[in-house]
């Protein structure tokens, strides 16, 4: 897979360093959050897979009181250890039943129906974050493999890399809507949308004009959906350099989306650089760009 004609490398995300959007356990007693404290950091940093064990089962003995944690242990379900990871399950069902359901379907049953519960959940899902920007990595890393085999279109039922594709595309899209939904401010997953701006689905050289076109058009949708999804994250600004190209050159629809993110977004430090685009495209051949533009620069003046 390509960003635009330029490769994209494979993405191995490092989850569970950001912070919760808005983490429960305020009221709890010191000694309780000191206890959450102590065993997270051990289950984090420990080079031993026999203590961070140990401090799963101790966050687990906490019951609903470690309710901070669930993230924690969601990242410690990905554990190199066996023993760690079977720790972490238990703790979190001790801790939450119906986010264990939700965490064991997600990672273990790969069951994409659980990652839209998640997404409905908004920001009482954020704990499950971890397992999602890791589903994702898994979706991205699928793409890039099948991209030198794809020579049938999407709509080739019987063609099994197609398929495959089609898949893993839509399981990389609902990871990207669930995650603009429950972790706004996660630094991993702001970065994961914002890669998603530049998202393009390579197939084989040997695959011919109508396949490539209609990959295209489904690359654009994916874009679409980063567009829509970044509009809702806290870091929504580091997006100016690919929301301005995306608004130079892309589908209407995305030119016209990404046209009204950036006024949203515009301020003393960007503003130049979005106005300089506009104005570049004042006399786009597509009627509904002008459109766009010349209401993106009226509000602009006003800011």
């Amino acid at each position: 897979m390509k960003c635009f004609g330029l490769p994209l490398l494979t993405v191995i995300f490092i989850v569970g360093q950001a912070m919760a959007d808005d983490p429960p356990g305020g009221d709890l007693p010191p000694e309780v959050k000191a206890q959450i404290k102590l065993h997270t950091t051990m289950l984090r940093d420990s080079k031993k897979s026999a203590e961070r064990a140990k401090a799963a089962e101790a966050l687990g003995a906490l019951g609903a009181s470690g309710m901070t944690a669930r993230r924690n242990l969601c990242q410690a379900m990905m554990d190199s250890a066996p023993s760690v990871r079977i720790a972490a399950v238990d703790a979190l069902k001790k801790i939450d039943e119906p986010t264990y359901k939700l965490a064991t379907a997600i990672f273990i049953n790969r069951d994409v129906s659980a990652i839209l519960q998640a997404r409905a959940q908004g920001v009482g899902a954020e704990p499950l974050t971890p397992l999602i920007l890791k589903m994702a990595s898994g979706a991205l890393n699928s793409i890039t493999a099948l991209s030198p085999n794809l020579t049938a279109p999407p709509t080739d039922r019987d063609n099994p890399t197609a398929q495959q594709m089609v898949s893993a595309d839509r399981l990389y899209r609902d990871c990207i809507s669930t995650l603009s939904e429950i972790c706004k401010s996660d630094s991993t997953a702001n970065k994961l949308i914002i890669g998603c701006l530049t998202y393009q689905i390579q197939v084989s050289r040997s695959a011919n004009a109508s396949t490539r076109n209609e990959w295209n058009s489904s690359s654009a949708g994916t874009r679409q959906l980063a567009i829509q999804s970044i509009r809702k994250m806290a870091n929504v600004k580091q997006a100016l350099k690919p929301l301005l190209y995306i608004a130079s050159a892309d589908s209407s629809g995305n030119r016209i989306a990404a046209i009204e993110v950036l006024t949203e977004i515009a301020d003393t430090d960007n503003k130049a650089a979005i106005k300089k685009t506009f104005e570049a495209h004042r006399f786009d051949n597509d009627a509904s760009i002008r459109q766009a533009i010349d209401a993106a620069l009226s509000k602009l003046e006003g800011k």
